[in-house]
């Protein structure tokens, strides 16, 4: 009975370390931080974040319509998007420009732009950031911060269905809803 027992703890420590781990990923440099979602890659190429909507930055025709979607008046709708790009930057500034993507199953959004899952190696956390093994993952004293899962679970970002794989589908709700009831 106890064989069984330590089986069945090996097996289900072993699925949820494994459900921890960063993807396979692949290292890119970002050339500038566009807005909250989106990224100038150094080879030109616009990076948005797969799954996810951050308020956008600049005026367009579609942002009165886009507050209405946050439940937002249009000028805190422009304050979630500036502090969306503002975490954008102060991570990207803070680990050299390079970020680790995963690419989105669908490749590219209807605009051409990459869509990707994005981690970024921090060495040292933010005292406010919480570590989970959803959102902010420890591998070796180093963390990853997974900006697509963070910026739903902080509320600078909707649910995109999409641009989002289904393997992210439950995390990336759950977030969103979380988010949503501490509001």
């Amino acid at each position: 009975m106890n064989k069984i027992i330590l089986s069945i703890s090996i097996l289900l420590l072993a699925i949820r370390f494994s459900y921890a781990a960063v993807p396979e990923t692949e290292v890119v440099v970002i050339q500038r931080v566009m807005d909250g979602d989106t990224f100038r890659l150094s080879n030109g190429q616009k990076l948005k974040l797969a799954g996810v909507n951050a308020p956008e930055l600049h005026d367009t025709p579609k942002l009165p319509q886009e507050a209405r979607r946050f439940n937002k008046e249009v000028w805190a709708f422009r304050s979630l998007s500036d502090q969306a790009e503002r975490l954008a930057q102060r991570f990207v500034k803070g680990n050299n420009k390079e970020l680790l993507i995963e690419a989105s199953d669908q490749g590219v959004d209807e605009e051409g732009n990459l869509l990707g899952y994005v981690y970024i190696p921090v060495a040292k956390l933010d005292p406010e950031m919480v570590v989970d093994d959803e959102v902010v993952m420890e591998q070796g004293g180093r963390y990853q911060v997974f900006l697509n899962a963070y910026l739903l679970k902080i509320g600078l970002a909707e649910l995109s269905p999409s641009t989002l794989d289904s393997k992210y589908q439950n995390l990336f709700s759950k977030l969103e809803a979380e988010a949503k009831k501490n509001k």
